[in-house]
């Protein structure tokens, strides 16, 4: 995993504005645990781990397993293809908005 996530990757991984992630990075962080930022040569840069964990807070039990799994294999194709291709992405999507994971208003910047 890369050494810290900038706010263009975080907003890549909430489906907002990498603007709206400046905006609301310290609500978020109030109101819904966010993590906190760390500060890299003045930009603002997150730990993948902890982002990953606050974005998998309201996973039942049983699922946090499976999606530990999906991710080491997305970080597989990632690796060896060069990316996820769009149906993939959109799938994941759907099924973070299936888990209740986002809700549509999230998905829309």
């Amino acid at each position: 995993m890369a050494a810290g996530l900038s706010c263009a990757d975080v907003a890549r991984e909430l489906n907002r504005s990498e603007h709206w992630v400046r905006r609301h990075y310290q609500k978020l962080h109030r109101e819904q645990g966010f993590p906190k930022p760390l500060l890299s040569g003045g930009e603002l840069v997150w730990d993948p781990v902890h982002l990953q964990a606050w974005k998998d807070r309201r996973l039942p039990p049983s699922l946090k397993r499976t999606v530990r799994i999906l991710r080491l294999a997305e970080a597989a194709i990632v690796a060896t293809a060069g990316g996820i291709p769009n149906d993939v992405a959109a799938s994941e999507l759907r099924l973070s908005q299936k888990l209740g994971l986002i809700t549509e208003e999230e998905v829309t910047p």
